[in-house]
């Protein structure tokens, strides 16, 4: 995968961005019948007249920031109720409190956020990553297994080859980081170790974040926000990129992986009851109908080197194992999330066998 390519296109949106504070009471959403999207029209300060097509990200947003819920807004739109739907939302721009931040890109609108929110973009986070392991990667001493970006989040996964443990015969997981990021308000930049199961290539990310930096600030004024002019959050953008790095940098270590290993090697000890374990995990996660199942038919036929009673580590694969066959790269992600969680937390007496 060449990282460079993946940073450059995300860099040459840069220049595509606008981003402004406005009053809540100087917004206005309407309906465009022609292009079929909602519109958002604001009078931005020192800007001028503005309107952006919505993505369905920000319609979300902007019916969470009013306290609409987004049940009642879909019921609307789709019983013909649009107009209705318009109005309540026009009503409560008219009598809010306070500024927002809309962000947008090519004319279309990515986020409806606090004017508060600290700007990390997916740029700034992918070049930090490359200029942590730049070294590495050339030398191919770290694999780049995936770069990707959502609506909603950037994610980068490495791996490093030289750090790898057996569990079992035939099962071997080598050490990762997962880097993780969101520009449009759906979390903070996240560094993660991720351990990479290669007879199966599933991926699990440990519930044990290395690094954590939420996209919070001081108030921007009202108007267009250019970061990149404003010295104080040029020195903030300078710090926390020296952060980032070092974590990166120490993160992907022999010590690190080895704390996840001796869990890991816990788990293949602790025999569970299978359907008794999935309702649990399916309840504790919100898990959909189709993924319960999907984890169940992996538990029954594991693979080759996972032998024995089912495992609370046998449990964690059926899930990064379902993960990797959904398509919806966010829900991937979550699943490969939840199958650290399970390492890290305590299967209740019900589901496993004492």
């Amino acid at each position: 995968m060449d990282l460079n390519s993946f940073v450059d296109n995300i860099k040459n949106r840069r220049q595509e961005r606008l981003d402004f504070s406005a009053p809540m009471s100087d917004l206005n959403l309407e309906y465009d019948m022609d292009e079929g999207s909602y519109v958002l029209g604001a009078n931005v300060p020192n800007h001028g007249e503005t309107r952006l097509n919505l993505n369905h990200n920000a319609k979300r947003q902007v019916c969470d920031k009013l306290g609409i819920p987004a049940k009642y807004f879909d019921y609307l739109e789709k019983s013909g109720y649009r107009d209705l739907a318009l109005h309540n939302i026009n009503e409560l721009f008219q009598h809010g409190e306070g500024s927002n931040m809309v962000r947008s890109r090519n004319g279309n609108m990515t986020a409806f956020l606090s004017n508060r929110f600290g700007i990390y973009d997916n740029d700034f986070v992918a070049e930090s990553v490359i200029k942590a392991l730049s070294d590495d990667i050339n030398s191919e001493n770290v694999k780049v297994i995936d770069a990707s970006e959502t609506d909603k989040k950037l994610y980068m996964k490495v791996t490093k080859p030289s750090i790898k443990s057996e569990i079992a015969k035939g099962d071997i997981v080598e050490a990762g980081l997962i880097i993780s990021n969101s520009e449009t308000g759906h979390g903070a930049i996240n560094v993660n170790p991720f351990i990479n199961r290669l007879i199966c290539t599933n991926g699990m990310t440990t519930n044990e974040a290395r690094y954590k930096q939420v996209h919070l600030t001081s108030a921007h004024a009202d108007g267009v926000i250019n970061i990149y002019s404003d010295e104080t959050r040029l020195l903030d953008l300078k710090l926390t990129r020296s952060k980032l790095i070092d974590c990166v940098k120490n993160s992907l270590t022999q010590k690190v992986f080895d704390s996840h290993v001796a869990k890991i090697t816990d788990a293949t000890e602790e025999i569970i009851k299978p359907t008794e374990a999935i309702e649990v995990i399916t309840d504790k996660f919100q898990l959909s109908e189709d993924e319960s199942k999907s984890i169940y038919d992996a538990l029954v036929v594991r693979d080759a080197v996972d032998v024995g009673e089912p495992s609370k580590w046998s449990l964690i694969n059926a899930v990064t194992n379902t993960a990797k066959g959904i398509k919806d790269i966010d829900r991937r992600q979550e699943l490969e999330a939840y199958g650290g969680k399970i390492l890290a937390f305590v299967m209740p007496k019900q589901a496993r066998i004492l």
